[in-house]
């Protein structure tokens, strides 16, 4: 098969054939394929003119090159370039705005001991032993309530409620679904002249 020097193609077996070299990033030296080199430079890697390194496609997307293109807010992307990364670690930047909460909070307090002094209306009991009456009792204690397991508000008392910080920050992958295949370079072939 002729192809073009430098032309990267899919084989589906798992060596390079005659001619064609793996994706990944070896280095060659410059006085061994220099017409290769003159193609590919050190866009790929390498120090100029002594030796420069194949394009390294392992575990790696390939996308096409390409000038900005901000009706797409897509950004340039220029030959041998690399980026991205197959795990992120998300913080709250990354979380869409949202409030916790909605409905108010409500808070009981179960009464240990027995008040002083001591009456049937402010007294601890199986039938009154807990704070949060608003206005009820004797007047003595309006603080205790008259209703068993009823959280009700306590007066003269407010609360204002957080909500705590969690989870522990570990890494979320944004690898796609892939399937790996051998990407390979021609180093030998038809020169591509310029048009």
């Amino acid at each position: 098969m002729d192809a073009y020097m430098g032309t990267i193609t899919v084989f589906g077996f798992n060596y390079a054939p005659q001619d064609w070299a793996l994706c990944q990033g070896q280095t060659y030296q410059v006085s061994q394929y220099e017409a290769l080199y003159s193609l590919l430079g050190v866009i790929y890697g390498g120090s100029a003119s002594q030796n420069f390194k194949l394009p390294n496609l392992s575990g790696r997307m390939p996308i096409g090159t390409g000038p900005a293109q901000p009706a797409y807010n897509l950004p340039a992307y220029n030959p041998g370039q690399i980026g991205g990364q197959q795990n992120v670690t998300l913080t709250s930047n990354n979380l869409p705005p949202h409030t916790h909460g909605g409905t108010a909070m409500k808070v009981a307090f179960n009464a240990a001991g027995v008040p002083t002094p001591a009456t049937p209306a402010s007294a601890p009991s199986s039938s009154n032993c807990y704070l949060g009456a608003s206005g009820a009792g004797t007047g003595l204690a309006n603080i205790w309530s008259t209703a068993l397991n009823s959280p009700v508000a306590v007066q003269g008392f407010s609360i204002a409620g957080t909500t705590d910080s969690t989870g522990n920050g570990a890494a979320v992958s944004v690898l796609n679904p892939f399937l790996a295949l051998n990407f390979c370079i021609a180093i030998n072939g038809l020169y591509p002249v310029r048009p």
